[in-house]
């Protein structure tokens, strides 16, 4: 590889690629990284190769930053089927890479479609290893999808037990308005008894003291005809 980066320094591009294979394969990540970047940005290049140096990325940033390794085999993936190259290595390795990570709906989608490229091309032997690889995805899909569908009946279980109890608690709290309606109007009936009788004893008292003024004129009326009675026979006697 020295060799041919040194006889290809008249040839920036293809020194380029020699320089970024290097780092590659002395697992320089970092400078590998720097380079193959450098090289997809460079126009006019075949989709091929594209699709090459963006699965190398996705291998340079495996362990450094998953987010980027996974990014890198998606354009990888993509770029292929824009080129109608439709390989399977990229799509099942996209989808084991996706299943250690634990991401069984998007391992299962990939590795889907690395089937249908194997069974288009009728290609045996690639098939032969998506087969080994598939049943580890569909399991663990399945244990996804059956968590789901656990977490799903026990929300819409609690949801249910939720709205029970709000009916419950909206019957109870309407039979309590009724209860406290009807004491209100009980009270209101009680509270008017008593103004009426409270009125009763107001007129009684009135009429009362009436008769004992009365009472009291005539006392008075009566002592002044007695004591008038008395100082006539006085006078006469």
């Amino acid at each position: 590889l020295s060799r041919a980066i040194d006889s290809t320094a008249a040839w920036p591009r293809s020194r380029l690629v020699y320089q970024a294979y290097q780092a590659f394969r002395q697992e320089k990540k970092e400078k590998g990284i720097q380079l193959y970047r450098q090289l997809v940005q460079q126009s006019g290049r075949e989709q091929q190769e594209l699709a090459s140096d963006y699965a190398t990325l996705s291998l340079l940033y495996e362990g450094i930053k998953t987010d980027s390794a996974n990014y890198f085999l998606q354009l990888a993936a993509a770029t292929e089927e824009v080129a109608s190259i439709k390989k399977t290595a990229t799509l099942t390795r996209l989808a084991t890479q996706y299943f250690e990570q634990g991401n069984a709906s998007e391992a299962s989608m990939y590795i889907g479609l690395a089937l249908e490229n194997a069974n288009f091309f009728g290609a045996r032997q690639r098939k032969l290893q998506i087969l080994n690889v598939l049943p580890h995805i569909e399991r663990e899909q399945q244990v996804l999808l059956t968590a789901k569908y656990r977490q799903f009946v026990l929300f819409s279980l609690l949801a249910v037990l939720l709205f029970m109890l709000m009916c419950i608690l909206f019957i109870r709290s309407q039979q309590q308005k009724k209860r406290i309606e009807s004491q209100k109007q009980k009270i209101f009936q009680q509270s008017k008894i008593l103004a009426e009788q409270a009125s009763a004893l107001h007129t009684a008292n009135q009429e009362l003291e009436t008769y004992s003024n009365r009472l009291q004129d005539s006392e008075e009326i009566k002592n002044y005809y007695i004591g008038h009675y008395f100082l006539a026979n006085f006078s006469y006697t």
